[in-house]
């Protein structure tokens, strides 16, 4: 018994999830204007490994222009994710859900 009870993880930080990168869920309603420093703010704060999921609901969402630009500039943490699940705020964090596999998860509201 205590052999197996040392083999357990002790705190969520024992658990090896450190090789599992941050996943940042960005659910996005016409942001646009606002996308560019929510990115700028994401990438000076977050010093380790991440991938962010921006969700969207539309093809036609002033977000995925800046989106767009910032991947055509060759940059490999963003992803854009249309949101599969039902319209809504509540729907997009689920589709991000859905897209990790494991590890930990942030949700970051883009107009705040």
């Amino acid at each position: 018994m205590d052999r197996a009870r040392s083999a357990m993880p002790q705190s969520a930080g024992d658990r090896n999830d450190s090789l599992h990168p941050l996943t940042i869920i960005v659910p996005v309603y016409n942001e646009g204007a606002n996308f560019p420093a929510l990115w700028e703010s994401i990438c000076s704060a977050i010093r380790s490994p991440f991938t962010a999921l921006v969700v969207y609901d539309f093809d036609e969402d002033d977000t995925v222009p800046p989106v767009q630009a910032i991947i055509n500039k060759g940059e490999r943490r963003i992803r854009l994710v249309p949101n599969n699940v039902r319209k809504g705020v509540v729907g997009a964090i689920v589709t991000g859900f859905n897209q990790v596999a494991r590890g930990p998860v942030l949700v970051v509201m883009a107009d705040l």
